[in-house]
């Protein structure tokens, strides 16, 4: 094939038929499947048009006028084929999926069925799709073929009549995707499922021979990098007469590069792996489940079969926790929630079950094996047109992103996807774009011409940003041709914790963000049950363990965290052990749920432009979204600038590439003001200079306390029940240890009370956090001095019955962007007993620092400094839930 063809999976035409050769037919139209398990199916065919992949779907085609399967059908049935009836019999027919037990056949519960086919039914009414993920060879699945009249009948009695489907049997088969090469160069593409396989071989009669090797492009470096295969057993010399495997188990884009004696690309074969099979196999056979776990996406189903000398069940099962007196699996039967066998154990059995949401499910079999289907976020393919109209594409980081074009409209120079550095905004923490995509545990190499010719012709180029931010895209070296910008926001993410017999956990303590996930891995070989305990280890009085081991069980234990705050866990390792429980406790696992973080977008166009800050926590993202096309970065103004730095300050803005939109990640707390010059040519404004402000909040700042060298600052807190109160530090201060006890039970100072989390180095800002998860009075200390705080927590009964949550104030007078030197502004608060804190400069009022003022309402606030200001404010009363803040616009004081 020349350069850039497409090849499909397998020669031959792509309608294949139990009629003769001319009549066969093109797939035409999608198709739309059957009830339950086809229904679900709709998605894997485009809803108007094919794509270059589904062109090379097989479709099969079987009359079945005479009420079964053609004798002489001998077809091979691939995963991912599309079966298509025919029929000429005068009344309707229905299809559905059976089972074998010994000479009898029962329908597959949720199986595979197709309704009142007739002749004149419509093509996407009478297809079946088989995308199977085997593990073995080939399975082999029984249909029975009834008119459709009979159809309440053969369902109540349960048993299909033998005659209706022992002759109604497909094989499903792993596909075989092989190339055979010769000295000629055949640079070409394939498309394939995750899990496929590839299988190459060559001979050469013109040199000494080739090799393969795997290579992916790098967006970053723009250039070539060899995947690793040492552990393969992958030759790497050169063969006159060779072979090459390759399996692929991950979404992506690889290039399978035939390298001369010369180490140069002789030609190559893209792999782009787009799509999973949403039908994955469970087998089970007496007393072994075959795998016993697999890894499934949203919306996938699990085909559970069952052939053997014992009789056999499937029901879902508690994954985590087990009957407290016999301790025995809790088996879940709930219809339409849980899934189970709902017939008698027997010998042989099938039955679907879908997955819809995420998460860790384990089903128990009739032998009590257990086995584990973990739930993962569906993977989305995003297609991004490269010489589209849009130049903005939001997706996440569990997505997929295709860039697509075509050569006839590149005519001018080769296409090359690259990333522009200097544009892109990526977390701190990533290490710029080189530390996302991991270029230092790669040597990337210089493109060969060979390639850049074939990558242009290519016409797709497949690939995931698993770090959020903003990643601006170039495929031309021309400045004017504008970027385009992928806004990638964070999704769920996985955090591993290790424990051992020594009940230590690793990490500890753990910082993720609300919506993550923990897996629990013990490296011990006695697996312990894990508990919710407070932060001295001491499990609750009413809490069950959260996780418990199960016999024969791979025993997994995963929590995904939906709100903010602190939690400990612990293990019963050391209580089990006469040894252990002599040995000085250990810390429990803290783990701190920060807010997730979310990305902030602002829209500016034509007389659009809002100018009210944006308050932020840590390591969010602000977008700007211009609706043309900008060409400056934005300048960054200082709080106490001058009035003509104000107004110069366009001359600071540094012009780059054309795009669309601009990106700021939020890394440490404070108020920050940005101008830049498209701001106002965009939104058609020519006399003022339009700013952009951003507030950047610590986590947890509305319950602080701001530890000082003798005191906390306020002493008393009122909060609401499962609240969060964070330790700030006073100007020049260490670490506190601190200690939260309920009243009641305060026996004084405990030196093993006190603890320190350590928590600055994750959370800038703050050193302390503490979950106040039981309402009561509590006393705060601190291992420093021996003043002490309070804290009140009241339910939200109480909140709500007594009404003791205050209102927030409100400014009075309208502030102006910008104001003469030494205006009062004044508030109104509802609640005529509360006292009013603020700030002037856009930081939390509720963190009692220096710059913290009480208001006084006969002085009001005097603005007596020059420069940006931002007023906040917030109002408490004892025995009163503090208020929300309020916060103005900005506003330039000018000192005439």
């Amino acid at each position: 094939m020349g350069c850039g063809a497409s090849v499909v999976k397998r020669s031959g035409n792509q309608k294949k038929s139990s009629k003769p050769v001319g009549q066969q037919s093109t797939v035409q139209a999608p198709i739309i499947e059957a009830v339950t398990i086809m229904a679900s199916l709709q998605c894997l065919m485009a809803p108007d048009e094919h794509t270059e992949d589904e062109a090379t779907k097989m479709v099969h085609i079987i009359d079945i006028s005479s009420g079964s399967f053609p004798e002489e059908f001998e077809d091979r049935i691939e995963c991912n084929d599309i079966v298509e009836f025919t029929t000429k019999a005068k009344g309707d027919l229905d299809v559905f999926e059976v089972y074998k037990d010994g000479d009898d056949y029962y329908p597959v519960v949720n199986g595979y069925t197709l309704r009142n086919i007739k002749s004149r039914s419509p093509e996407n009414d009478r297809r079946l799709m088989f995308p199977f993920a085997l593990t073995q060879s080939d399975i082999d699945l029984y249909f029975c073929i009834i008119p459709s009249l009979q159809r309440q009948t053969i369902e109540k009695a349960r048993k299909c009549p033998k005659a209706y489907c022992e002759k109604n049997i497909l094989k499903i088969q792993k596909a075989e995707i092989k190339f055979p090469l010769t000295d000629e160069k055949e640079n070409q593409k394939v498309f394939l499922h995750k899990g496929e396989s590839i299988d190459i071989e060559w001979i050469t009669t013109r040199n000494t021979g080739y090799r393969i090797e795997e290579k992916k492009y790098c967006p970053v470096s723009d250039g070539l990098y060899t995947v690793d295969r040492s552990s393969d057993n992958v030759s790497t010399r050169y063969l006159s007469k060779g072979k090459f495997s390759k399996t692929f188990t991950e979404l992506g884009m690889s290039f399978l590069c035939r390298m001369n004696d010369k180490n140069q690309i002789h030609d190559m074969i893209a792999c782009i792996v787009h799509e999973a099979f949403k039908v994955k196999h469970i087998e089970i056979v007496d007393d072994k489940i075959e795998p016993n776990i697999i890894w499934v996406q949203q919306n996938d189903w699990v085909r559970f079969a069952w052939k053997g000398k014992r009789k056999q069940t499937v029901v879902q099962i508690e994954p985590f926790t087990v009957t407290e007196i016999k301790q025995q699996s809790i088996e879940l039967k709930t219809s339409d929630e849980n899934f189970f066998w709902p017939h008698e154990p027997s010998r042989h059995g099938c039955m679907y079950h879908q997955f819809v949401a995420t998460g860790i499910y384990c089903f128990k079999a009739g032998d009590n094996q257990i086995g584990t289907i973990i739930v993962e976020p569906h993977k989305n393919i995003y297609s991004i047109q490269v010489f589209g109209d849009s130049y903005t594409h939001k997706i996440n980081t569990n997505d997929f992103i295709q860039f697509q074009w075509k050569t006839t409209d590149a005519q001018e120079e080769l296409l090359q996807i690259t990333m522009d550095s200097n544009s892109s905004v990526v977390p701190d923490i990533a290490g710029g774009l080189t530390g996302v995509f991991d270029c230092a545990l790669h040597k990337c190499s210089k493109i060969e011409q060979i390639f850049r010719h074939y990558f242009h012709t290519c016409e797709i180029y497949l690939l995931n940003i698993p770090q959020h931010g903003l990643y601006n895209f170039a495929y031309s070296d021309k400045p004017e041709k504008s970027l385009i910008s992928v806004i990638v926001e964070n999704g769920v993410d996985n955090h591993r914790v290790a424990y051992n017999e020594e009940n230590s956990f690793e990490p500890n303590p753990l910082i993720i963000n609300r919506f993550d996930q923990v897996w629990f891995d013990s490296s011990s070989a006695n697996i312990a049950a894990i508990y919710r305990t407070d932060e001295h280890g001491n499990p609750y009085e009413s809490e069950k363990p959260l996780f418990q081991p199960q016999p024969n069980s791979i025993n997994y234990y995963m929590q995904e965290f939906q709100t903010l705050g602190v939690y400990y866990f612990s293990t019963d390792i050391n209580s089990n052990n006469k040894k252990k429980q002599e040995q000085t406790p250990t810390q429990p696992l803290a783990i701190v749920v920060i807010p997730e973080i979310r990305f902030h977008y602002t829209s500016i166009g034509k007389d659009n432009f809002n100018s009210d800050p944006i308050i932020t926590n840590i390591n969010d993202f602000v977008i700007w979204e211009f609706n043309e096309i900008i060409s400056h970065r934005s300048a960054q103004l200082r709080s106490n600038g001058t009035y003509e730095e104000l107004i110069g300050s366009h001359e600071r803005a540094i012009p780059g590439r054309h795009r669309q939109c601009l990106a700021v990640e939020c890394t440490i707390p404070g108020t920050f003001f940005f101008t830049n010059p498209d701001f106002e040519r965009v939104n058609g404004s020519v006399n003022n200079r339009l700013f952009s402000t951003i507030i950047i909040d610590p986590p947890f700042s509305h319950n602080c306390f701001v530890t000082s060298g003798h005191e906390f600052v306020p002493h008393v807190l009122y909060i609401s029940e499962n609240d969060t109160v964070s330790w700030a530090l006073g100007n020049n201060q260490k670490n506190h240890q601190i200690s939260v006890k309920l009243s009641e039970a305060d026996e004084g100072q405990d030196q093993e009370s006190f603890i320190d989390l350590n928590i600055a180095q994750y959370i800038p800002g703050v050193y302390h956090l503490h979950t106040f998860n039981k309402q009561g009075q509590y006393t705060i200390r601190s291992h420093r001095f021996d003043s002490t705080a309070l804290v009140f927590v009241y339910s939200e009964t109480n909140i709500r019955n007594e009404k003791r949550q205050l209102q927030e104030p409100k400014i009075l007078e309208t502030i102006d962007t910008v104001s003469d030197f030494g205006k009062q502004i004044h508030f109104d608060c509802p609640n005529r007993n509360a006292i009013l804190y603020y700030t002037l400069d856009g930081s939390t009022p509720t963190r009692r620092y220096e710059n913290v003022s009480r208001y006084d309402p006969k002085q009001g606030v005097c603005l007596l400094e020059s420069g940006l200001h931002i007023l906040r404010a917030y109002s408490t009363e004892d025995n009163r839930i503090s208020s929300a803040i309020i916060t103005s616009r900005f506003v330039f004081v000018y000192e005439k």
